[in-house]
């Protein structure tokens, strides 16, 4: 016999629950209902240190033809998460586990219906039981030229959309401001890195960074694939960002990035850009500084047999010199003739036809 304690009366209706009562109980016990964890409770037995919740707020994003993104609400005290998924109608359920409140479900057939469901792992390897099931279609595949965007918003690094390498992930540039930051973590031995962006639409670049630091660019013109390869023995947080050139878009057609990490050396055959541990485009300095008839500037570049182009201006903003120089690989130095120049502070602006590498110098 249940006693109710929704009944404060002390005579022989205590053990009667009202129809309403009824269907308060059954909600909350039901699979996905606040108090489900109860079903699979040891009650007053073992002291077990609290309850271990069933996650909610189940909800479905970035669904292409063959993936999606699966996420829930943090459970309080969890350790992980066990998923799972299937198309609807079938017996048998993919399986997966994670501690983020978030998990990629790839290898999904288009037009179809899937359904997933999700549940806490506590202290000690307690389990809430799954919650009930959150359902999906993925889109149609082929013919339609359009693509579902991934991660958005994540136009900033501070919103960056979580990826895991070895994966392939379409999204869209869609408008002239629109950015793509992601964030990944590599871990030893697998910490050597290929960032490929490929199926371009329009003119796309992409930028690998470490913190604040920029690790490399590969800006290939047009529609060609842009690679680069990073061969570090470092390890931990690493972002990538995907924009258009001069505000280049298309609202309809998906690139395609692929992160990929290896305890071995990524090969090249030439066309990537490749990162020789910490280096990447720089001005090194520029000496003597201050200068009186000639500053020169000490140029690093990674990329070969390529032409920059040199502009001074004053702290105003004018630009009183302008020049060109034949750069290639490693240490360059490109000469300033000055003398002319009254004095004061300038900077120096190296570019490489789309990104720029600025320095300051005295003139005395």
């Amino acid at each position: 016999m249940v006693q109710n304690y929704m009944d404060y009366t002390d005579d022989d209706c205590m053990n009667i629950f009202t129809q309403d009562q009824k269907s308060r109980m059954q909600a909350v016990l039901a699979p996905g209902g606040a108090r489900y964890s109860l079903l699979s409770s040891d009650g007053c037995g073992g002291g077990g240190g609290g309850t271990c919740d069933v996650p909610s707020s189940l909800n479905t994003t970035a669904i292409t033809d063959i993936q999606a993104t699966l996420n829930w609400s943090a459970v309080p005290g969890a350790t992980s998460y066990n998923v799972r998924g299937r198309q609807v109608g079938t017996a048998t359920w993919a399986t997966g586990s994670t501690a983020s409140t978030s998990i990629n479900y790839t290898g999904l057939t288009a037009d179809t219906d899937y359904e997933w469901q999700v549940e806490t792992v506590c202290s000690g390897g307690t389990t809430s039981g799954y919650s009930a099931s959150e359902l999906f279609t993925t889109a149609g595949g082929g013919g339609g030229g359009t693509c579902t965007d991934l991660g958005e918003p994540n136009h900033n690094k501070g919103n960056a959309h979580v990826i895991s390498t070895g994966v392939t992930y379409s999204a869209l540039i869609s408008s002239a401001t629109d950015k793509d930051w992601y964030k990944f973590t590599t871990s030893a031995p697998n910490t050597k890195i290929k960032v490929t962006l490929t199926s371009l639409p329009a003119d796309y670049d992409v930028r690998l960074y470490r913190g604040n630091s920029q690790k490399g660019i590969s800006e290939n013109a047009g529609t060609a694939d842009e690679v680069i390869i990073w061969n570090t023995n470092s390890q931990g947080a690493r972002y990538v960002y995907v924009y258009g050139w001069d505000g280049a878009f298309d609202a309809a057609d998906c690139y395609d990035l692929l992160v990929e990490a290896s305890s071995s050396s990524w090969r090249t055959d030439g066309s990537e850009t490749i990162i020789d541990e910490e280096w990447n485009n720089a001005i090194v300095g520029i000496f003597p500084n201050p200068a009186s008839s000639v500053a020169t500037v000490n140029y690093f570049s990674i990329q070969e047999n390529t032409q920059v182009f040199v502009t001074v201006t004053d702290i105003l903003g004018n630009k009183v010199m302008t020049s060109q120089a034949s750069v290639t690989s490693g240490d360059n130095l490109i000469e300033l003739q000055v003398q002319d120049l009254a004095s004061g502070i300038y900077l120096v602006d190296v570019s490489n036809g789309k990104s720029h590498y600025t320095e300051k110098f005295v003139k005395e």
